[in-house]
């Protein structure tokens, strides 16, 4: 799940793009390809269920792309 506190953020789905602006939330599916580009300075959070232990630990190659 993302949630947008403050700004706005473009999602890249396929072919299919979805703005989320401020106060509002996105689920996203296990597994489902995706990108996301900051349209403005943004405050958000991302919110993982099950817990991503490459990002705790550092090792998701492509958050260094």
């Amino acid at each position: 799940m993302a949630l947008v506190m403050t700004g706005s953020l473009r999602f890249q789905f396929g072919a299919e793009e979805k703005i989320v602006a401020s106060g509002q939330a996105m689920s996203i599916s296990s597994n489902e390809g995706h990108s996301v580009v900051a349209l403005e300075d943004t405050l958000a959070y991302d919110i993982f269920s099950l817990i991503r232990h490459d990002w705790l630990v550092g090792d998701a190659a492509y958050l260094c792309q």
